[in-house]
């Protein structure tokens, strides 16, 4: 019933400097709200689009300056932040084969995605009791 959030990671990747993310989702059952880089790579330009029509979305992200170094190890890549429309459902989060990982000569980076599913839970309603008085 909230806005929560999902993290994509990469582990053990050598030399990134740019990633492209992209997703589908069920749009009758999430809402994706926005779109953040991680933190893994650094003083770049993020570039995102949502569509919770047809339940699409991608964040891209590369590094700019040459002076920078590409990035090797492990991290948070994107943020997702989303909220449930539809209450008590188990539904898909599935990375497309548009996405992908390169270099600083754009060379792509191999790579395997793990889709995940996402589950909301039910939201009960909140009922606030005040005392009663009689007289």
């Amino acid at each position: 019933c909230t806005e929560t959030q999902i993290v994509v990671q990469i582990e053990e990747v050598e030399n990134l400097w740019a990633y492209h993310v992209e997703m589908t989702y069920d749009p009758g059952a999430l809402e994706i709200t926005g779109l953040e880089n991680g933190g893994f790579l650094h003083d770049g330009t993020l570039i995102t689009m949502i569509d919770n029509d047809i339940g699409r979305f991608f964040v891209a992200y590369f590094q700019v300056g040459y002076e920078l170094e590409p990035i090797t190890g492990s991290g948070n890549l994107a943020i997702i932040k989303l909220r449930a429309r539809t209450q008590g459902v188990s539904t898909p989060l599935s990375f497309n084969s548009e996405s992908g990982l390169s270099d600083r000569n754009g060379f792509s980076i191999a790579y395997q995605a793990v889709s995940g599913v996402v589950n909301t839970v039910s939201c009960a309603e909140e009922f606030i009791y005040l005392p009663l008085v009689l007289r």
